[in-house]
């Protein structure tokens, strides 16, 4: 049986850095959304 520590012990680096990494893709498909608006207002 596999501790359940252990486990979150793995788990949680990983599921951090998806977390991040899907925060900072947004945020950057955010920024070129805005641009592209900007780009179009000009």
């Amino acid at each position: 049986m596999v501790d359940r520590n252990n486990l979150l012990c793995i788990v949680s680096p990983v599921e951090n850095f998806r977390l991040t990494y899907t925060a900072l893709l947004e945020k950057n498909t955010l920024r070129e959304s805005q641009r592209k608006e900007k780009r179009v207002l000009q």
